[in-house]
């Protein structure tokens, strides 16, 4: 019992310490926190107000056109009742979730350096979120790096103690995968190669068909139960073919797919050519990582270990840099890999031995996050946006426009742009379910905003003006704002805004 009890504590005390040190690194690198007004992503924009959506009784995809998965508006949705009105939620479930992805990372090295101490994660953190890929925060790839964790320790751990992956363990990390799914489904290739990796050592083992087809089973039930919840949800509000339309076939079929035909390898090195250029410090990281899992000796990490490792991050990258649309924030989800990177300190393990004071352990830890939310800053492009005043955003001019218009229960369009937060400000409501442009299905969206726009239906439109000096003209329609912005910006960019307002609007309202 004493064992297990000094197990347990050192688990929470380093659950604690990647808690708190998740909370400071995010604090300065995610936009959604504290320091800053308004993270203006789209993604999380256009993510969060589906999410609001989903509790306003909306339901996504029927009444709100979007292409991610159902999983991840319900995280966005639960954070906004956490924090109404603001970002702050969100922030708390990338703490929790970075932290949880960070302790089965911690927990998976242990297996091979025992006795590492979890503050050797916290650099690899500030590694991760002070590259360009990280963006503002809050990206489908770094919620999954939880799921992915949490597996990657399990098959390695068992495989490490000669322990059988259990029917309970088999179940979890199904429910695990089906979430994968259900939010993003071309980065289910990690718990692909998983499965295959259990069911081919089983049937190694076992040299019978029934023990890894009954593993496989058990595995895909956890995915079913991961799945039941939204085929119930959407079924019961009759969307279930809205559903398969625009998260699968349109995914599938439509996204990513332009550029002319080109050789998947030929994607994949101009993209990995591209990354090293973009984010030199995160891809040498993640060489490191590589390299180390090769070069460790078989005595150390088996070769089935190795080769799920290897297969793993081959076919994850492959699923997101064949295509020839790329975006940059797809590379955070090989983070998972960063952990092996500190192989090289096995040497190191001599300093376990020595007596450190007792002031020693509270000192490294603070010394430790400090210098890695200190490095966050430095290197994150978005930190020099910190402490800008709410009333200097975009969200913040457009939102008080509104309110002053009088206009009741407002609601607005994006015409030939991306949501960035004018939703979330301002209270208005989406006046279709075609409320922002998106990277797929453009011509429908353009056709139903213009439709709505010629019909006179939404009380409010906005778009960013190619030629700020004479904006363009909608008839029935005035405009009340017409405005440049830098925020969340490069340095030199600058972005024009304009607000129209439908004519009548008001004394309708009143």
């Amino acid at each position: 019992m004493g064992k297990r009890k000094a197990f347990c504590a050192e688990n929470l005390r380093a659950l604690a310490i990647l808690l708190f040190a998740s909370a400071a690194v995010l604090m300065v690198c995610s936009m959604n926190s504290w320091l800053y007004p308004v993270n203006p992503w789209t993604d999380v924009n256009i993510i969060s107000t589906v999410g609001r959506g989903m509790f306003d009784g909306f339901v996504p995809y029927r009444d709100l056109v979007e292409q991610k998965g159902p999983v991840l508006f319900l995280i966005f949705g639960l954070a906004e009742l956490l924090f109404p009105g603001t970002y702050h939620g969100i922030y708390v479930m990338e703490v929790l979730f970075v932290a949880g992805a960070l302790f089965f990372g911690w927990k998976t090295i242990r297996l091979y350096l025992p006795g590492l101490s979890p503050l050797w994660m916290v650099p690899l953190l500030a590694v991760l979120v002070g590259t360009p890929a990280f963006s503002m925060g809050a990206s489908a790839e770094e919620f999954l790096l939880f799921p992915v964790a949490w597996s990657m320790y399990d098959l390695l751990a068992a495989w490490r103690t000669g322990k059988p992956l259990t029917s309970g363990a088999l179940l979890r990390n199904g429910v695990l995968a089906g979430c994968v799914l259900w939010t993003k489904f071309n980065l289910l290739s990690f718990h692909f190669v998983w499965m295959a990796a259990v069911a081919i050592d089983a049937l190694v083992k076992e040299r019978k068909l029934w023990p890894p087809v009954k593993m496989c089973l058990i595995f895909l039930g956890g995915m079913a139960l991961a799945t039941v919840p939204w085929l119930v949800y959407f079924g019961a509000n009759g969307a279930i073919g809205d559903f398969i339309q625009s998260y699968l076939i349109d995914n599938i079929f439509l996204y990513g797919m332009g550029g002319g035909r080109q050789s998947i390898l030929r994607n994949i090195a101009r993209w990995v050519i591209w990354l090293a250029r973009e984010n030199p410090l995160y891809m040498a990281v993640l060489a490191v990582a590589g390299i180390s899992v090769l070069a460790v000796p078989r005595a150390k990490m088996a070769v089935r270990e190795k080769a799920m490792l290897v297969a793993a991050a081959a076919l994850m990258a492959a699923s997101m840099f064949s295509r020839w649309h790329y975006l940059p924030y797809y590379v955070v989800y090989l983070a998972s890999f960063l952990p092996f990177a500190l192989l090289p300190l096995a040497g190191l393990r001599r300093f376990s031995r020595v007596h450190w004071p007792r002031w020693a352990a509270p000192a490294a830890t603070a010394a430790v996050i400090i210098a890695s939310v200190g490095f966050g800053y430095l290197t994150c492009g978005e930190s020099s946006w910190i402490g800008t005043p709410y009333s200097e955003t975009p969200q913040a001019r457009i939102a008080q426009a509104i309110e002053d218009s009088g206009v009741e229960n407002p609601t607005m369009l994006h015409e030939h742009l991306m949501d960035i937060g004018f939703y979330f400000s301002s209270g208005a409501r989406p006046a279709d379910r075609w409320f922002t442009a998106l990277n797929i299905r453009q011509s429908d969206y353009v056709n139903k905003v213009q439709e709505m726009i010629d019909e006179g239906i939404p009380d409010f439109i906005i778009t960013s003006p190619g030629d700020p000096e004479h904006p363009q003209e909608f008839e029935g329609y005035d405009v009340v704002l017409n405005f440049p912005s830098h925020y969340g910006l490069r340095a030199g960019e600058t972005v024009y805004f304009t607000l129209y307002q439908r004519e009548g609007a008001q004394k309708e309202a009143v």
